[in-house]
């Protein structure tokens, strides 16, 4: 049994019935609540839709409205009880209905279609107005239907499972610790009269006057021998405070110590000793945060202090010219012809610029060159340790990836990629696009349980916002093969070694929220013709149980339950 209850939404039954203009409207709704197994609560993500007839903006991305969309079977006219499926790209589903009940028959069809259900935040429920205010279309998005073939549990070794489980759930706690992902957040008291700084930054065991303390307030409620006084306490865990200078009669208890008191009859004095508290952490930490509590009667307030190691700055030297801020990287593998048709090309247009070759195949041929480097590596290591090793090598800003067959035109401009990348210091990735294809995704997250683990699914030319200033550029989580990256930056994520033949949206997992990456058209380079290497396909095509021991791989590694590619 399949039920949509309305529970959170007022006036549930009015609200179509008030629906009188043609257009989409937005519906700010709290819950939709499904019985279902596997999936009791969905939180809706509001959206405001554009209005009918109006375009949207972005590459790949069609979001048609109901009556344009040519996956439709019929409109849903006044007196039509036709239904309808209606399918949108990136393997969105909608489902649409003439009225909510045979909108609602048609989802429990799907629902008993799908084995099971992800919590997500993806459910929305849109009502559409027709040109009749008599016709009213509904459409609920069903995003993230898990089938049994994304539950990756599977592919894991019965006999190791609860080991690995084990293991698995010891490691995700040690890296919830270190990445501080358990943090509490902080709720300031409405009109509290404790004034406090917020980014306040120390060196480990070093003593730092604390910037901006003060009380704003006239209330004196405290009473020492029928004089009144104010009276306030700083308390931290990890440190030390103290009042420089403090003079005969001024009242400060616990000088030195984790809790200091300080006490006076005047507001200006007390806010005087206030401006001289200093902060020494007592225990060593290159990158932690020390909470200090800071009350005042029946008032408190808690403010960080981050405690880091002040890092050394590592540059590299841009030179005068794109040489000096670009290497070429690629790995080879079995394709020696190809290679010579890329460096060829790349000559004809940057004949002095580094090319760093990684090459793991299986009878290695010479490879050399004006400002060539060639790496010979064991055999059919994969691609991503050809690319780790082509990383590792770089002394230079920026590098530009390309695969060993594809082939530099006249349109391939490395300078445009590095001006963008010059002009945004935050960029990490640009993608470009070979042979006119821009292949682009984005990856939606759910980080599930604690238990369990989180939800992936990976959405093909999807993007999050363009890039303000560049016609073309889009906001993404993963790109095409040819992107130049920041050396540094990229460094950081690395290639995951244990995938040797299939390996690429794996990166981008690995780089989701700790690489800014984009997107752009006109950045274009050349894909050599296709030629028939029975010796190369045979290592390079994913075998079954290949992509299960990759499934099991990402299982443990990235704290998965379900992958949808």
């Amino acid at each position: 049994m399949f039920v949509l209850t309305t529970k959170g939404i007022k006036n549930f039954s009015s609200l179509v019935s008030e629906v009188q203009v043609p257009r989409v409207i937005r519906l700010d709704l709290k819950t939709l609540e499904v019985d279902h197994p596997g999936l009791q609560r969905l939180t809706p993500n509001p959206k405001v839709f554009r209005e009918e007839g109006q375009a949207s903006e972005g590459p790949d991305i069609h979001r048609r409205n109901l009556k344009e969309s040519s996956a439709r079977k019929k409109a849903c006219l006044p007196g039509d009880n036709n239904q309808e499926m209606v399918h949108f790209t990136n393997k969105d589903q909608w489902v649409c209905g003439c009225d909510l009940s045979e909108t609602l028959a048609m989802i429990s069809k799907m629902v008993a279609e799908c084995d099971t259900w992800v919590q997500a935040s993806h459910l929305k429920l849109q009502q559409a107005a027709s040109a009749t205010p008599q016709s009213i279309k509904w459409g609920i998005k069903l995003a993230f239907c898990i089938t049994p073939r994304e539950l990756i549990e599977q592919f894991v070794p019965k006999d190791e499972l609860d080991d690995i489980l084990e293991r698995r759930a010891k490691e995700f706690s040690q890296h919830q610790l270190r990445m501080k992902t358990n943090a509490k957040i902080l709720i300031a008291k409405a009109n509290c009269p404790l004034q406090y700084p917020t980014g306040f930054r120390v060196a480990p065991l070093q003593k730092n006057l604390i910037p901006g303390l003060a009380l704003q307030t006239q209330k004196r409620r405290v009473t020492t021998k029928k004089r009144e006084v104010y009276k306030v306490s700083l308390i931290v865990k990890s440190g030390v405070l103290s009042v420089e200078n403090v003079l005969d009669g001024q009242q400060v208890d616990g000088q030195g110590q984790s809790e200091l008191n300080i006490s006076s009859s005047n507001l200006i004095q007390l806010n005087d000793l206030l401006s001289r508290v200093t902060y020494t952490s007592t225990i060593y930490h290159i990158y932690t945060i020390d909470m200090v509590h800071f009350s005042f009667e029946d008032h408190e307030a808690m403010f960080p202090i981050m405690i880091r190691r002040p890092t050394v700055p590592v540059l590299y030297d841009p030179g005068k010219d794109i040489n000096s801020q670009v290497t070429i990287i690629t790995n080879t593998f079995l394709r020696y012809k190809e290679l010579k048709v890329l460096i060829e090309s790349i000559r004809e247009f940057y004949p002095n610029i580094k090319i760093i070759v990684a090459d793991d195949s299986l009878k290695p041929e010479d490879v050399s060159g004006n400002n060539i480097e060639h790496y010979i590596m064991p055999p059919a290591q994969g691609w991503f340790a050809g690319r780790n090793l082509a990383l590792s090598q770089l002394t230079t800003k920026y590098f530009l990836w390309v695969d060993d067959d594809f082939e530099f035109l006249k349109e391939t401009r490395i300078e445009s990629f590095v001006e963008i990348m010059e002009a945004i210091p935050d960029l990490d990735v640009i993608g470009g696009e070979v042979s006119g294809d821009q292949f682009q995704f984005i990856l939606e997250y759910d980080e599930g349980t604690e238990k369990e683990g989180g939800c992936l699914r990976r959405i093909k030319g999807g993007f999050h916002q363009p890039l303000s200033g560049y016609n073309g550029c889009f906001f993404v989580d993963g790109v095409t093969n040819f992107f130049l990256g920041r050396t540094e930056a990229v460094q950081k994520i690395g290639f995951d070694p244990f995938l040797k033949r299939v390996g690429h949206t794996e990166f981008f997992i690995d780089a989701l929220g700790k690489l800014l990456v984009v997107s752009c058209k006109g950045l274009s380079i050349g894909h050599q013709t296709h030629r028939e290497q029975k010796q190369y396909d045979s290592y390079r095509t994913q075998e079954k149980v290949e992509e299960e021991r990759k499934l099991a791989h990402h299982f443990f590694k990235n704290y998965l339950k379900c992958i949808k590619y």
